[in-house]
């Protein structure tokens, strides 16, 4: 009991004993094939904790979530150890998401602000969100194109790119 409640008397010596509390943290991937989770286990309350995920071939990461809820777009997550954690980092398969018909690169990759595309007559540019959602489209013209991406939430993206003789699909991480 933590608590002891008694009435003087006499002199006493008390001693208060005390076990580390552990904490169990759980990571996964979801789905398993895609990678692996690495971090998950017991610690002691206090300790800090890194959890990381390392993606298999074809595959891409997307964010850590707990309870359905993002946490960060981050490969890397840490933090203390105060209470029991379940976290899921998401993933997406991206083999197959070449080109049809014409050659196009995208660089840095990652990328933390401007990127260029390169391509033979550049047509329009279409960039898509880990939700399906349109951040960016524009007609392009030429060969050579930068594109900011400095105001876009880290994460993963995919950019459709369409030229003269066909399209492409690239995928790019932005820090």
């Amino acid at each position: 009991n933590p608590t002891y409640s008694f009435n003087v008397s006499l002199d006493r010596d008390l001693v208060a004993n005390f076990v580390l509390q552990t904490i169990e943290i759980t990571a996964t991937v979801e789905p398993a094939e895609g990678g692996t989770a690495i971090g998950g286990g017991t610690y002691n309350y206090g300790d800090e904790v890194t959890i990381a995920v390392e993606t298999n071939e074809d595959w891409a990461f997307q964010n850590w979530t707990e309870n359905g809820s993002i946490l960060t777009n981050d490969k890397t997550f840490t933090f203390i150890a105060t209470a029991n954690r379940n976290f899921v980092a998401h993933l997406m398969y991206t083999e197959g998401l070449g080109e049809n018909g014409i050659s196009a690169k995208v660089y840095p990759n990652p990328a933390k602000g401007e990127v260029t595309l390169e391509g033979e007559n550049l047509s329009h540019v279409r960039i898509v969100n880990a939700f399906g959602q349109t951040v960016y489209n524009a007609m392009l013209e030429g060969d050579q194109v930068r594109i900011d991406l400095s105001g876009f939430a880290k994460g993963i993206y995919m950019i459709h790119i369409e030229a003269q003789g066909g399209q492409a699909v690239r995928k790019i991480v932005v820090e």
